[in-house]
């Protein structure tokens, strides 16, 4: 499994990128296929890669549609097709990621 580590600020500081740094150290051993970090206006997050299989996978977390909200996770999603359609992913734009 991927390693997920993060820091929030509720006063919108900005985060300690050394912190980040050792958090993604730290988890290392839980991504051997490569690390991210992400720092934004009161939070920061590290994320740790294990590839699992033949299924595609983004290298990089979070995610985010807006800007605004970001999403962290390493699922595996059924249905991902019909759900999809349902959300009618063609709103959201290019240059977002469902991978």
């Amino acid at each position: 499994m991927s390693g997920f580590a993060g820091v929030v600020s509720l006063d919108g500081a900005p985060p300690n990128v050394g912190l980040l740094e050792r958090m993604a150290q730290t988890l290392a051993f839980r991504g051997p296929d490569g690390a991210h970090m992400t720092a934004k206006p009161g939070a920061g997050f590290c994320f740790t890669l294990l590839r699992t299989g033949p299924a595609p996978q983004c290298p990089s977390q979070p995610c985010s549609l807006d800007g605004r909200i970001w999403l962290l996770g390493d699922v595996r999603l059924h249905g991902r097709n019909d759900l999809r359609r349902k959300l009618h992913r063609d709103e959201f734009g290019r240059g977002v990621t469902d991978e």
